[in-house]
C-alpha cells in the first residue's frame, strides 16, 4: 500500500519543528502516527480512545502488508506517547497518559495476532507480551480499563498457540 504524501509531509513538517518547539511537535507527530495506522486499516481518522476495539472490528478485512505498515505507525505513535507521559506534573496526568499508551499497545496486540493468521509466527509472543505488561499494571490500569480486552486477547493467543508453534 502506498502511502499518502500528505502523511510523509505532515511528519515531515512537524519533525522540522521539534527543535523549536518540542511539545507541540511531540503532540502532533503521536496524532499523525495514529492517524496514519487508522488510515491504512480504513478506520476513522479521529481518535476516540478506543483504537484497540475499533481494530479488533476490522482486521479481517485488511491485508497483512497494510496491517504491519499500520504496526510501524502504532509504534511511532508508543514512542511519542512515552515521551508525553515523562511531561505529566499530576498522578492524573501521568495515568491518562498511560491509558492512552495502552489503548496502542492493545490495538498493537491485536494487529499482531491477525499477523499470525497471516503466516508471522513472532507476533503470538510479542502480542501476549504486550498484553501479559498492560494486565500486570502496579496502578491496576489494565484491569480498571482495559480487562475486557486483555481476556479477549488472552483468549485469541491461547487459540492462536493451538495451532501455530511459535517460535
Amino acid at each position: 500500500m502506498s502511502r499518502p504524501e500528505h502523511f510523509e509531509s505532515e511528519r515531515d513538517r512537524l519533525t522540522s519543528s521539534l527543535a523549536r518547539d518540542r511539545e507541540k511537535a511531540v503532540y502532533g507527530l503521536r496524532n499523525l502516527e495514529e492517524r496514519w495506522a487508522r488510515h491504512l486499516l480504513e478506520l476513522s481518522l479521529e481518535s476516540d480512545g478506543k483504537l484497540h476495539d475499533r481494530v479488533r472490528s476490522r482486521l479481517v478485512a485488511v491485508a497483512p502488508d497494510a496491517i504491519r505498515e499500520a504496526v510501524a505507525h502504532v509504534l511511532a505513535a508508543e514512542s511519542w506517547q512515552r515521551e508525553i507521559g515523562t511531561w505529566s506534573t499530576g498522578s492524573g496526568e501521568g495515568l491518562a497518559s498511560m491509558v492512552a499508551l495502552y489503548d496502542l499497545r492493545l490495538a498493537r496486540a491485536w494487529m499482531l495476532l491477525r499477523l499470525v493468521l497471516a503466516g508471522d509466527r513472532s507476533g503470538l509472543a510479542d502480542a501476549r507480551s504486550l498484553v501479559d505488561a498492560i494486565a500486570s499494571d502496579p496502578n491496576g490500569l489494565g484491569a480498571q480499563f482495559f480487562q475486557r480486552a486483555i481476556d479477549a486477547l488472552r483468549t485469541e493467543a491461547s487459540r492462536l498457540g493451538g495451532i501455530v508453534h511459535e517460535p
